[in-house]
C-alpha cells in the first residue's frame, strides 16, 4: 500500500540579516532546516520499503511574485514576479537551505513521486524555468545520496501541480 507524506507551508525564503521581529523566519537562527531533515529521516525509517509519494502542498517557497502580485501597480521596467526573477529567487532560497535540499533529495531518491502544488506564495512554480531549476537541484541532491542510482531518471518523478493534487494509485 502506497504511503503519502504531505508537507505544507514551509515558507522557505532567502536568508536576511538583521534582528527585527518582522519576517523573523527569514533569519538563519529561525530556519528549521535541521529539524526538517531529522523529521524526513525519522519518517523514512518508519516507512521502510513501502511505496511512497511526497506532496509539498503549497507555500513551500517564498518566491518574490507573491509580493509583486499583491503590492499593486509597479513601474513598467520592474521584473519582480517574472519567470527570470522567480527562478533567481528560487536559486537564492535553495542556496540558503542546503540541509533542506539534501532532505528533499533524499525524499526524491526514495519516493515514486515528489509533487509540488503551487500556493499563493510560490505561484512562480508555474514557470518552466523555475521547474527546471528545482528539478535539477533536487536530482543532483538525490544522486548525491549514499547508495543512489544515478542512472535512473529522477527528473520524471518531480511533478508540478498548479492548484491541487489528487493522490491515487496508477497516477
Amino acid at each position: 500500500m502506497r504511503q503519502t507524506l504531505v508537507f505544507s507551508d514551509l515558507h522557505l525564503s532567502p536568508r536576511e540579516e538583521g534582528d527585527g521581529a518582522w519576517m523573523r523566519f527569514r533569519q538563519r537562527s529561525f530556519f528549521a532546516d535541521d529539524a526538517f531533515s531529522s523529521l524526513v529521516e525519522q519518517l523514512l525509517g518508519r516507512l521502510g520499503n513501502a511505496p511512497l509519494e511526497v506532496v509539498f502542498n503549497g507555500d513551500t517557497f517564498e518566491l518574490d511574485g507573491a509580493a509583486a502580485w499583491s503590492s499593486g501597480p509597479r513601474a513598467p521596467d520592474e521584473d519582480q514576479g517574472s519567470e527570470g526573477s522567480e527562478a533567481a529567487n528560487l536559486e537564492r532560497i535553495l542556496d540558503d537551505h542546503p540541509a533542506i535540499v539534501r532532505a528533499m533529495g533524499r525524499l526524491l531518491e526514495r519516493a515514486e513521486r515528489l509533487v509540488f502544488v503551487s500556493g499563493n506564495h510560490d505561484q512562480g512554480l508555474y514557470f518552466p524555468e523555475v521547474q527546471r531549476r528545482l528539478r535539477a537541484r533536487l536530482v543532483a541532491a538525490a544522486e548525491a545520496q549514499p547508495g543512489a542510482h544515478p542512472g535512473s531518471d529522477l527528473s520524471e518523478r518531480v511533478i508540478f501541480r498548479p492548484w491541487f493534487h489528487r493522490t491515487a494509485d496508477g497516477l
